[in-house]
């Protein structure tokens, strides 16, 4: 797993009564075929990347203020008898400084491969990118390095690719947690699955933090979570899932198991708590009256139509669509408010304009919005 800044602050303020000391933090990059260590630092040492270069894999540095800066944790130069290389993970030809690759490791502690286990093992150990150097271990991670330091990104085989833009799971899945309370911390899984285009889509699974709660909480769960990956990725999921603690699988140390989540999610063996798909038009998709606009005379009943067509174009229940929740938290992207704003004026025969459903619209406002808005058309019931 990638180091989160966010944990080490939190493990540091949570023992800093104790004495701790946040330069005692020493991140490092090591796996098991390595014979665990192959880089290392002293102190917490942070680079911020583009995210919109990322997902072209480039590490292009940005200022730390701007909205799209995504922070990573250096884990130091190799360690002394170690050698770092930075591959294209298809070529195996090495990136150009600031290009995010595979990372590829050779050193004296690295093993001849894996017990009784050829194949695999030509795969992995028996890397020769060159006749008179010695073979390079693919590690199947994916980093980059900038000013001599190594930054890990993420996972080779977890890496989720959709329209052409790669989309890191741990960044989905730390955003979920950041931007949604009520969700239980470390059990937020973010992975790709197939459309029914055959095209890519992601998938997100979390655990709320309490199963007590009602239909309605769940369903605003799923819609802050919507919010929240669109927010991140700018890209409407295919499908959101809320599942029973205990649910998402979990390696013996605690990590998290993404290949095993998608299995489970293609071969429906999860019962979750509530679900909602993109592209799903029965079954757990609500369904919403098609009741005609009833006027602008009596503000309640306009609230309750208008819950009701948001909840329609956000496919969740209308009892997750409380008047003062924003539109954007209930997962509705640009492309979903312009159909929205589209329907509002077919059926309401009324004028409005596209800013007065952005910028934290509620069904409250909007229901305002309406009942001043111009005529301008013929309703259509």
């Amino acid at each position: 797993e990638t180091i989160r800044p966010s944990t080490l602050r939190r493990f540091a303020e949570a023992f800093a009564p104790a004495g701790f000391d946040p330069h005692a933090h020493t991140p490092c990059y090591g796996l098991a075929e390595a014979t665990l260590l192959v880089s290392g630092t002293s102190g917490v040492h942070q680079a911020y990347f583009s995210a919109a270069e990322l997902s072209h894999h480039r590490a292009i540095p940005t200022d730390p203020s701007r909205e799209e800066a995504r922070s990573f944790v250096a884990c130091g130069p190799s360690i002394e008898g170690q050698d770092i290389l930075i591959v294209d993970p298809v070529s195996q030809a090495p990136c150009p400084p600031g290009h995010v690759g595979e990372i590829l490791v050779c050193g004296r502690s690295v093993a001849l491969g894996y017990w009784e286990n050829p194949e695999e093992s030509a795969r992995a150990f028996h890397n020769h990118l060159s006749p008179t150097h010695p073979p390079y271990l693919r590690t199947g991670d994916l980093g980059v390095l900038h000013d001599g330091q190594l930054y890990v990104t993420g996972r080779l085989k977890d890496l989720i690719i959709v329209r052409g833009q790669n989309i890191y799971p741990h960044d989905v899945e730390g955003a979920v947690e950041d931007r949604v309370p009520g969700l239980r911390r470390g059990a937020t899984v973010a992975f790709p699955a197939p459309s029914p285009d055959g095209s890519e889509g992601l998938v997100c699974v979390a655990t709320p933090g309490s199963t007590s709660a009602a239909g309605s909480d769940f369903a605003a769960l799923l819609g802050q979570i919507r919010a929240a990956i669109l927010e991140e990725t700018r890209i409407e999921p295919l499908a959101v899932l809320l599942l029973s603690p205990g649910a998402v699988p979990k390696t013996s140390s605690g990590k998290l198991q993404r290949s095993a989540c998608r299995e489970a999610f293609l071969d429906g063996t999860w019962a979750p708590l509530v679900r909602w798909d993109a592209l799903r038009d029965s079954g757990d998709t609500p369904q919403t009256s098609e009741a005609p606009f009833p006027g602008t005379d009596r503000a309640e009943e306009v609230e309750r139509w208008l819950a009701s067509r948001v909840a329609t174009q956000a496919r969740i229940d209308v009892r997750g669509v409380a008047p003062n929740t924003s539109l954007t938290s209930l997962g509705l992207d640009s492309i979903a408010m312009v159909e929205l704003l589209h329907d509002l004026e077919r059926t309401t025969g009324r004028s409005l304009q596209l800013a007065e459903l952005l910028g934290g619209a509620t069904v409250t406002t909007l229901a305002e919005a309406l009942r001043s808005a111009p005529p301008h058309l013929t309703a259509v019931s």
